[in-house]
């Protein structure tokens, strides 16, 4: 959806990331938020952890760890905040 907040383009993305998806995926969704998105609000599940040491107590290795890789460098490249 896309759309002004005090006159700035705004583009709002709920994702969710199937589990069984890959990397594949993610690397559509950091495309569709680097070349056709701006101003980006980014919701959903991506079915990953971002901060393993915040998100989980398990101390397994979750199975999308490719995934988080790939989303925890997009998001430091480009200052996003996971909140």
């Amino acid at each position: 959806m896309v759309g002004k907040i005090d006159g700035e383009f705004i583009t709002l993305l709920n994702i969710y990331n199937p589990p069984e998806e890959g990397p594949g995926r993610i690397e559509k969704i950091i495309d569709l938020i680097t070349v056709q998105s701006k101003g980006v609000i980014v919701l959903g599940d991506f079915n990953f952890l971002m901060n393993e040491r915040m998100d989980t107590q398990s101390p397994t290795k979750h199975k999308a760890q490719k995934d988080a890789l790939l989303m925890r460098k997009f998001a430091k490249d480009i200052g996003m905040v996971d909140i």
